[in-house]
């Protein structure tokens, strides 16, 4: 298989490209830099340009986010979809939901409250009993974006823990919900 330098070396041959967001535009921080100036010249010669994005987040949130990178539709991209919006149209939908889950779940414990919007015209009533749950809805241990925002992480003494040491941090020691020792406790609460 041959390794081709950039994306404009095979882009006649396609109308639409699908473009994955984590790893490809965005490093969890910032947008990789030419990102957007090559989406804008994708588009400005015709491709049709779908980003996927595995954030649990609506898609309506993720791009709020984005935008704030200089992230556009129309300019950048054509359509937008995340994890989060598959399983939105999934939970919206009380008889194709039903089928899934095996049953008629009424209600729903989410153990990271900062993707209600995916509940956001579904049936399911949020509870905070996890024991008198019928589901619980487990995300990653999340801040205001992404699974991490790389930007705000925080040491066990509440500080910032600078993006040049996150890499060499003990993320089972990091403060509140952003350490898995955290989010290992809950789980394990849960099981019981």
């Amino acid at each position: 298989m041959e390794i081709k330098d950039n994306i404009f070396s095979i882009a006649d041959a396609y109308d639409i490209i699908f473009v994955d967001m984590y790893g490809v535009l965005f490093d969890g921080a910032e947008l990789y830099e030419n990102a957007l100036s090559a989406l804008k010249k994708l588009r400005d010669i015709g491709k049709k340009i779908v980003i996927l994005s595995n954030s649990t987040q609506v898609s309506e949130d993720a791009l709020a986010v984005y935008e704030k990178r200089g992230l556009f539709a129309s300019v950048h991209y054509d359509i937008s979809v995340t994890s989060g919006e598959f399983f939105h149209t999934i939970v919206t939908d009380k008889k194709k939901f039903s089928e899934i889950v095996g049953g008629n779940a009424e209600t729903v414990k989410c153990v990271f409250k900062e993707n209600n919007n995916v509940f956001k015209g579904s049936h399911l009533q949020k509870i905070d009993n996890y024991k008198e749950a019928d589901l619980l809805y487990i995300g990653a241990p999340r801040v205001s974006y992404g699974a991490v925002r790389l930007d705000d992480v925080l040491e066990n003494d509440f500080t910032h823990l600078g993006i040049e040491n996150i890499i060499r941090a003990d993320w089972n020691n990091l403060s509140d919900h952003h350490g898995r020792s955290g989010f290992q406790e809950l789980l394990e609460q849960m099981k019981n």
